[in-house]
């Protein structure tokens, strides 16, 4: 990053680049509609259609580097748009002298509305994310780092997005060797996960007021059972070609872990080993005699609820199956309560209709 050049172009991050357009023409059912013809810039383009059906385009590598983008380059002026900026991205290369990856793809995001083109690089050989001028977490939004390691893995996190957002044309550019290894850390986070059930579970049997709330304090971000039916979805096709529809859930899952992986300090000389260790000091408000008046007034109640929602957000970060373990407890519990109330409004109603209670009452005026 300490070797990048100013490029006076905008940057842009894979955050949500499929927009959808809607045409501001409406055509009745039965209305004959006819398209101009879909022609390409050139030979160099070709179009595909991510998995989950946003239209993108590829260039094949000339000058260095690949390139993507699902700007409408159906549209000549667009088209032209994202020619000239690629050419200016050559030209600032070339005047710098700077040195891209062989494996490098750029992406250009067109901006309709500023003709400006946003743009960011990424290396497939490193799994990474990067531009042609010096840029800061703070630019890029994304959260503090604590080392170049740190660093590392928010830029794979970003990495990760770009290929599962265009897959299709990567199958023979990324090694099927990440299905590999995304089968053994999930192996491992499914072992993790098993082993520290039962552990929690014996510990349970010892020491029956323990909380089903901590009984799993381990940082993968995904359940044993989640993680079975992964491993039922990545084992057929280990030491396979990767195909496009292969390789978008793939990146999707390992986007998850290293965004788990950067979240947990995973690396770094004081990582997070258990799910309940916080890392960040604690901003809450004290407000002792709210917290006094509300615990009385309603039974204790509070403080109960803001143990257990303490014990998941820990960090200011939440596990799914955590989440939403403790709102079923909830609801099994004010289901609960409603019965007992229930059952208590009947036997009053009860009483009230019965004749010889009713006599046994002191009369009323």
């Amino acid at each position: 990053m300490e070797n990048m050049h100013a490029f006076h172009t905008e940057i842009a991050t894979p955050w949500g680049p499929f927009a959808s357009k809607k045409s501001s023409k409406d055509h009745g059912p039965h209305q004959v509609i006819g398209f101009l013809p879909q022609t390409l810039p050139s030979p160099a383009w070709s179009a595909h259609i991510q998995p989950e059906g946003q239209k993108y385009f590829y260039h094949h590598k000339e000058s260095g580097f690949s390139a993507v983008t699902d700007a409408n380059i159906y549209d000549s002026a667009v088209a032209l748009q994202i020619s000239d900026c690629m050419k200016h991205v050559r030209d600032v290369i070339s005047q710098s002298q700077l040195v891209i990856p062989e494996t490098a793809e750029l992406y250009l995001e067109y901006c309709e509305y500023s003709h400006v083109c946003r743009y960011y690089f990424v290396d497939h050989m490193a799994k990474t994310q990067f531009w042609l001028e010096p840029m800061s977490t703070e630019m890029l939004n994304l959260p503090e780092v604590v080392s170049d390691s740190h660093l590392k893995l928010a830029l794979e996190r970003l990495y990760w997005v770009h290929v599962e957002s265009f897959p299709m044309h990567l199958g023979n550019r990324i090694s099927p060797q990440v299905v590999t290894e995304l089968i053994g850390v999930m192996s491992h986070g499914q072992a993790g996960e098993f082993s520290l059930s039962l552990s929690c579970l014996n510990s349970t049997r010892r020491k029956s007021n323990v909380d089903r709330m901590t009984s799993s304090a381990s940082t993968f971000p995904y359940t044993a059972e989640k993680c079975k039916e992964f491993l039922c979805l990545l084992n057929p096709r280990q030491g396979q070609p990767l195909d496009g529809y292969t390789l978008c859930f793939v990146a999707r899952l390992w986007g998850a872990i290293v965004n788990s992986r950067f979240a947990t300090y995973y690396g770094e000389e004081h990582a997070q080993l258990d799910r309940l260790q916080r890392m960040l000091p604690s901003d809450d408000a004290d407000c002792p005699w709210i917290s006094l008046v509300a615990h009385h007034t309603c039974w204790g109640m509070p403080n109960l609820f803001k143990s257990q929602l303490q014990d998941i957000f820990v960090d200011d970060r939440v596990f799914v199956d955590q989440w939403a373990s403790f709102m079923s407890r909830c609801v099994d519990d004010w289901s609960q309560s409603l019965r007992w109330v229930s059952a208590e409004a009947r036997s009053l109603s009860d009483m009230n209709s019965d004749p010889i209670l009713s006599l046994l009452r002191p009369s009323q005026r």
